[in-house]
């Protein structure tokens, strides 16, 4: 009896072992179907789907765990560090120097203290959306945070009172009901909130 010999076919065990390891891999990783025309389709296996999912996940928390250790660390360093200095067309400097965190509070307070009309718009801000009409006819107010206080009082006012009016028009109703009407919008329509601001910065 002859004895065949995967040397003597010029084949190599290893070879072999690789070839059954890619078919097995392919069965795994792979599904066969068959589409609307009878023809054989491949798709990735729901294990391929999982082990995508996973492989995707464990990417995906090691960069998060890179950028935390290495690269946040110099990012809020960068920023802490950073130095704003406001200069002229030519490039001198001239002001204050602020970093980061002060240049943040001072523009909020110059937000907050700017001179708005009673939509809480500023001058500048018409200007800039090309609005030239209100802008021309742009009145003052008062500074936006006053602005801002007056209509958020004023909402929550219009809101209570006309959740009272509902309740008087459901126990009333007729003239009782428009009279009483009349004299929430008349005291609605004279609500005015005084805020003082000190103009002064610190």
């Amino acid at each position: 009896m002859n004895t065949i010999n995967l040397d003597a076919l010029g084949i190599k065990a290893e070879q072999v072992l690789e070839l059954v390891v890619e078919r097995i891999s392919e069965q795994l990783l792979a599904e066969t179907g068959y589409d609307e025309d009878g023809e054989e389709t491949r798709s990735a296996s729901q294990l391929k789907q999982r082990l995508d999912k996973r492989i995707r996940e464990r990417i995906d928390q090691r960069v998060a765990e890179i950028a935390a250790q290495h690269v946040i660390p110099k990012i809020d360093a960068a920023i802490e560090g950073m130095i704003i200095q406001e200069t002229n067309s030519w490039g001198e400097k001239r002001g204050k120097a602020f970093t980061l965190t002060e240049y943040l509070v001072d523009r909020g307070e110059v937000f907050l203290r700017e001179q708005v009309n009673t939509d809480g718009h500023s001058k500048e801000d018409l200007v800039r959306a090309g609005d030239s009409y209100n802008a021309s006819n742009w009145r003052g107010y008062g500074p936006r945070l006053t602005t801002m206080i007056d209509k958020h009082l004023r909402y929550h006012v219009e809101i209570a009172m006309k959740k009272a009016l509902g309740t008087v028009q459901e126990s009333v109703g007729g003239a009782l009901a428009d009279t009483i009407k009349k004299s929430i919008d008349k005291l609605v329509t004279g609500i005015s909130v005084a805020v003082k601001v000190d103009e002064k910065r610190g």
